[in-house]
C-alpha cells in the first residue's frame, strides 16, 4: 500500500504545451518498438518451450521407464534448461539485427577500443612500400592488363 501511496506522489503529470504532438514517430522510436516486439516475442517462444519441455518431465518423472526414456527426459529437462540462457544471450544479437541505430551505437565503441595503431598496421600490410606506390603499381598492373587486351 506504501509503494501505491509512493507512485501516485512521484507519478510525473504531463503538462499540455505546442512540443507536445501526436505525429508519426521518428525513426529511433520505430526501431525502439520493433526491438522490444522482438525482445517479447523471443521471451514468449523460448519461455514457453522450456516451460511445456519442464512440465512434461515433471509429469513422468514417476512412472517406471527404460534407460533411454530417463535418458530422452534428461536430454528434455536440460534442453529446456538451456533455452533459459538461449532466450539471455539473443536479446544483443536480435536487437543488432532490427536495428541500424544499435549497430552504429555498438560500432563506435569497437572503434575506439581497437588502438589507432592496430588499425595502421592493418591498412599498411607492406612496411616497405608507402601507400602510394601501392596504388600506383596497382594501377599500372591494371593499365598492363588493359593494354594487352586491346592488342589482342
Amino acid at each position: 500500500i506504501l509503494t501505491i501511496r509512493n507512485f501516485r506522489q512521484i507519478r510525473v503529470h504531463p503538462t499540455l504545451n505546442e512540443f507536445n504532438t501526436n505525429g508519426p514517430l521518428s525513426s529511433k522510436d520505430r526501431q525502439l518498438a520493433i526491438m522490444l516486439l522482438f525482445e517479447i516475442l523471443i521471451f514468449i517462444i523460448f519461455s514457453l518451450i522450456g516451460s511445456i519441455l519442464f512440465v512434461y518431465t515433471q509429469r513422468i518423472s514417476n512412472e517406471s521407464k527404460t534407460i533411454e526414456q530417463r535418458a530422452l527426459d534428461f536430454f528434455l529437462l536440460d534442453f529446456g534448461l538451456n533455452l533459459v540462457f538461449i532466450q539471455a544471450s539473443t536479446s544483443c544479437y536480435s536487437n543488432l539485427i532490427v536495428s541500424k541505430s544499435f549497430r552504429q551505437n555498438i560500432q563506435k565503441p569497437i572503434w575506439k577500443i581497437i588502438p589507432d595503431h592496430c588499425r595502421q598496421k592493418l591498412v599498411n600490410h607492406w612496411p616497405n612500400m608507402t601507400s602510394n606506390s601501392l596504388n600506383k603499381t596497382a594501377t599500372a598492373g591494371t593499365v598492363q592488363m588493359r593494354t594487352q587486351l586491346a592488342h589482342t
